[in-house]
């Protein structure tokens, strides 16, 4: 996320470790993140990951799967939703994006992103790309079909809240145990 700002400043790695040390990196996410203009900048320590936690009880109730698409996560919410509001739960939320205004938020943006490439293995597209403006409107429609300003931009924890009462039918969070057991992990 930040090889762009600050790689001016670092060494290329490829100067100073073992080429076989790098070689273990060329292939992947690492290759991409951890390059800017030709130049290795980093290494990955950890690799934290966003998983959907989908509600398995309101999908159950409702004969619904574990949506595979965006569109399909749209569908399935609008759908959950409208029936449990109009048996009174008002406070249920849909989707909450993860787009607090912290480190997560820009992350999500850019795992939005990565997620309209037009094959598996494509580059991650530039911003200026049609797969990334169509990113950016999905997210709006995810917005306004299931959640609201407010909810896209909950705080982490916040939405830790949410893992931990089932009072959401789609949640994005980093990967955590001991959540409610209401919700399933789709990786």
């Amino acid at each position: 996320m930040y090889s762009p700002r600050y790689s001016s400043y670092f060494i290329d790695l490829m100067d100073w470790l073992p080429e076989d040390h790098m070689a273990m990196y060329s292939s992947g996410i690492a290759s991409q993140s951890c390059t800017y203009k030709g130049k290795w900048v980093g290494l990955p320590l950890t690799a934290d990951f966003d998983v959907l936690y989908s509600n398995i009880d309101l999908l159950n109730k409702y004969g619904k799967e574990i949506p595979k698409t965006w569109d399909e996560l749209i569908s399935t919410g609008n759908f959950i939703l409208e029936n449990e509001r109009k048996n009174g739960n008002e406070d249920l939320i849909g989707y909450n994006g993860l787009f607090a205004d912290q480190e997560s938020g820009m992350i999500s943006i850019l795992e939005y992103i990565y997620s309209f490439r037009k094959t598996k293995d494509s580059p991650f597209p530039k911003y200026t790309d049609q797969e990334a403006v169509d990113a950016l409107n999905k997210i709006k429609e995810l917005k306004d079909a299931l959640a609201s300003d407010i909810i896209f931009k909950m705080e982490e924890e916040e939405t830790i809240e949410k893992l931990f009462s089932a009072n959401a039918i789609f949640i994005k969070f980093f990967d955590i145990s001991n959540i409610h057991p209401s919700y399933k992990k789709q990786y």
